[in-house]
């Protein structure tokens, strides 16, 4: 059976489902249509499954890395509130006109915002696969961190997703990650962006492409496959 008949009777079994599959009260519910991954091959470029992914790794321990915001995380809800909130003096913005130029909204959103943040069900799927094979797990973030301080971001990160993990959350402060994966000796890479691919590409990684939820109000480019990765289906949940 071509894949791409395989690809659309999945989508429309996960949309039948819903969030049945999902960490209770952790998670949106959102669905592309099946024609986002046929596209996505028809271009010629490589869609996997998760059991596929298994499949494929190496039977010893490896490091893996993660990107946070929409890898992980579906953290839009603390942005949505850096530019809509109106608690500042006379009902203006706390974190100013430009809330991303911020120090206070990057402090609030490690601190506290990320609250309101789901974990993703392919996150929780992908880091019980990397816990039960022993692989050794890193977070890298673009987010700045003014506070000088990993740990509220890394205690949330180690709660959500049953982790004792040592290495605390590297904030790479809108820079390139390359030099943070290859310092850390990571061997694949998991994010959501173009610029998560092309920085673990750059590391001379393999690069997964996890698919942006369409309720993301994150507007960094995400051209799913366009970069020589291959893209995780069903990874937008």
């Amino acid at each position: 059976m071509p894949r791409s008949w395989i690809l659309s009777a999945l989508v429309i079994v996960t949309a039948v489902a819903g969030c049945g599959t999902c960490p209770v009260g952790k998670q949106v519910a959102s669905d592309l249509p099946p024609s986002h991954y046929q596209a996505i091959e028809a271009a010629g470029h490589d869609v996997i499954t998760i059991e596929e992914l298994a499949t494929s790794l190496p039977d010893e321990p490896m490091v893996v890395g993660f990107d946070v915001d929409d890898t992980v995380l579906f953290s839009s809800p603390g942005f949505f509130y850096a530019f809509t909130n109106t608690r500042g003096p006379g009902g203006a913005n706390e974190f100013g006109e430009d809330p991303l130029d911020h120090d206070e909204f990057w402090i609030a959103l490690n601190r506290r915002l990320d609250d309101f943040s789901m974990p993703k069900r392919i996150a929780v799927e992908l880091i019980d696969l990397h816990k039960e094979r022993g692989d050794e797990i890193h977070f890298i973030t673009a987010r700045p961190c003014p506070s000088g301080d990993p740990a509220p971001l890394t205690q949330r990160l180690n709660e959500l997703f049953g982790l004792d993990n040592e290495h605390p959350v590297a904030f790479t402060n809108h820079e390139e990650k390359t030099d943070y994966i290859r310092e850390r000796r990571i061997a694949l890479y998991y994010g959501d962006s173009d610029g998560d691919m092309r920085d673990a590409k750059a590391a001379g990684i393999r690069a997964i492409r996890v698919v942006r939820s369409p309720l993301s109000t994150n507007p960094s480019p995400n051209n799913d496959g366009t970069l020589g990765e291959e893209v995780l289906f069903d990874s937008e949940h």
